[in-house]
């Protein structure tokens, strides 16, 4: 769990101990509780990254650049509707056993490759 989890979850367990006390020795702030427990769900049901972690993570704002990074470290990620990129993230915390294969090359890229090879030498 992380500090933020374990902070979150101390912070519910006092506002429950306050509950279980006399109404006349402390007063319940039922907002507290409610706000606790849905921070708390959020936090530790939260199946994709945020779009400040996929910054944090690239170090780009740009939906294709973010893409291009988690391509490279090996991450699937998907592009949505509204230009964002989702990852999810049991990719970060599981990842799979082996790397996807390699796209064939096309013709034209193979015929690429071999002329900047005739051309360097």
């Amino acid at each position: 769990m992380t500090p933020i989890e374990i902070e979150v979850l101390a912070r519910l367990a006092a506002a429950i101990e306050k509950m279980q006390q006399p109404a006349a020795a402390q007063a319940i702030d039922v907002s507290e509780i409610s706000r606790l427990a849905v921070h708390e769900k959020v936090a530790m049901n939260e199946l994709a990254l945020s779009n400040q972690e996929i910054i944090d993570l690239t170090h780009y704002k740009r939906a294709a650049e973010q893409l291009r990074v988690l391509k490279a470290m090996g991450i699937p990620a998907t592009r949505l509707h509204d230009n964002t990129v989702r990852v999810l993230r049991m990719h970060l915390m599981q990842p799979a056993a082996t790397a996807p294969e390699p796209r064939p090359m096309r013709k034209s890229e193979r015929k690429r490759l071999d002329a900047a090879k005739l051309s360097g030498t």
